[in-house]
């Protein structure tokens, strides 16, 4: 009969920790799931610009690939996370234009 109740609260324990950890790891995925959307959305921003490579308007003041200092962009993962998304175009000398990127996040 002892060993029984000794079984018992050991899978008692057992089983406490394991759902104590699954609940600890809740925020965290949520976090990252934000932190994802945001990735994703500068992607689709890249994805866009693939519209403006066009030699007709390759130099007007329209094209967002034209070199003009940084581009800001606030995009609301969720109603608890924002992101920014920056990037900069830059002309090299083949005259090909470089995109420089880069998402931030609070923690």
């Amino acid at each position: 009969m002892v060993e029984v109740v000794i079984t018992a609260v050991i899978f008692l324990i057992a089983a406490a920790g394991i759902m104590a950890t699954t609940t600890m790891l809740r925020p965290k995925v949520t976090q990252s799931s934000s932190e994802t959307r945001c990735l994703y959305a500068a992607k689709y921003i890249l994805a866009t610009f693939r519209t403006s490579i066009d030699a007709t308007i390759w130099n007007d003041n329209s094209n967002p690939l034209k070199p003009s200092g940084t581009h800001t962009i606030v995009y609301n993962a969720d109603s608890n996370t924002s992101c920014t998304i920056n990037y900069y175009v830059v002309d090299d000398s083949s005259k090909a234009r470089n995109i420089y990127m880069n998402v931030s996040w609070p923690n």
